[in-house]
């Protein structure tokens, strides 16, 4: 099921989902333990019971909500909504009215370079 981003998407609530994701999990829930299923290329096979009794994280929660917006990764999802005018995050938020730069989880692509 692919479903299509908001017109401003919100970081800060698709990190919540992804968490709903993880707690949906823990606890066993069949539609959440569905969702897995469909989106993990991990557990495409797997049944519920042995999906429910593996180690999930919050990244793999994460890469399921970006697969159903149709990202291949959580960073993908991140980077598309940063670039394109996604609601900035609180933290974020906070920081730009701090007049501070907002921190990235993830360097800017560019690499130092090693004295030689």
């Amino acid at each position: 099921m692919k479903r299509q981003l908001p017109p401003r998407p919100n970081l800060e609530q698709l990190k919540k989902q992804a968490k709903t994701i993880l707690k949906g999990h823990e606890a066993g829930d069949p539609h959440t333990l569905k969702r897995i299923q469909e989106q993990h290329p991990r557990w495409r096979n797997a049944s519920g019971a042995a999906i429910q009794r593996a180690h999930f994280t919050l990244s793999e929660a994460q890469r399921i909500l970006a697969n159903e917006y149709g990202f291949a990764t959580w960073s993908k999802l991140r980077n598309h909504i940063l670039l394109h005018g996604g609601a900035p995050s609180r933290e974020e938020t906070v920081e730009v009215l701090r007049g501070s730069r907002p921190r990235r989880s993830r360097p800017s692509g560019r690499t130092a370079r090693c004295p030689s």
